[in-house]
C-alpha cells in the first residue's frame, strides 16, 4: 500500500477508488484500496491516510513500488 494526503479523516476499512498519475508512466493507474488508518498531521489540518491496494494490476503495483523506492532513495 501507500500513504496519501487527504483533507478529511477517512474511516478505517473504507474502500477508495483511486486514479494515480506517476511521471513517466504512460497512463493513469486505476486501483481500489482499503483505508488502514487516517491520522491528523500536526503541521497542518490534513491527514496522512494509509491504504492497502485491494484491486490493481501487478505491473502497475510494481511500477508504483519502484517509483516510491526511487523517490525515497533520492531524499536520503
Amino acid at each position: 500500500g501507500i500513504c496519501i494526503s487527504t483533507v478529511d479523516c477517512i474511516t478505517r476499512s473504507t474502500i477508495l477508488e483511486l486514479e494515480i498519475k506517476i511521471p513517466g508512466y504512460g497512463s493513469t493507474i486505476s486501483a481500489l484500496a482499503r483505508v488502514i488508518y487516517s491520522r491528523k498531521r500536526r503541521v497542518d489540518n490534513d491527514f496522512d491516510t494509509g491504504v492497502c491496494f485491494t484491486d490493481i494490476f501487478d505491473e502497475e503495483r510494481k511500477y508504483i513500488v519502484d517509483y516510491v523506492n526511487t523517490a525515497i532513495q533520492g531524499v536520503n
